[in-house]
């Protein structure tokens, strides 16, 4: 058996603490509640108990590119023109991404308020939209409103 030398890191991380994960996810847990980054306050608005969604855990036929895009929505690492505004360090004006209707884009307006918006899903805000019972039917919205909006 061929063993790398990051497999041997690895062993001896496990050898020398059992719990070393769970104690490394609960670090990681501290260290995004007490950060104030744009992209983790974004996080923190769809996530904000910080819980691992069950589409990751258990075994659920989701088309592949509906995890990819619903995944890149949630980590802030899309192509919407608000995303692509937000991190742009050039641009020091106050000035917003405009959305398809006209109106400031921001990922809250166009899954919620925008009036040509994908989601016909009752809720009205990210914490309902993100921890709803119908996972799949979140995820298409999703997976559909980053086709339409990132196209424009």
């Amino acid at each position: 058996m061929i063993v790398s030398p990051m497999m041997k890191y690895i062993d001896t991380i496990v050898d020398d603490d059992y719990n070393y994960i769970e104690k490394d996810m609960e670090e990681r847990k501290l260290r995004i509640i007490n950060s104030t980054a744009t992209k983790t306050l974004l996080y923190k608005s769809y996530n904000p108990f910080l819980g691992t969604s069950d589409i990751y855990t258990r075994k659920h036929y989701i088309p592949e590119h509906w995890r990819r895009s619903w995944t890149r929505f949630r980590l802030g690492s899309t192509n919407l023109p608000c995303e692509k505004q937000r991190w742009n360090r050039n641009n020091v004006s106050s000035t917003h991404a405009v959305c398809i209707c006209g109106e400031p884009q921001t990922e809250n307006h166009i899954l919620f308020s925008c009036n040509y918006k994908v989601n016909f899903l009752l809720s009205d805000n990210m914490v309902d939209f993100f921890s709803s019972d119908n996972q799949i039917e979140v995820i298409q919205t999703v997976h559909k409103t980053l086709q339409k909006y990132e196209s424009n």
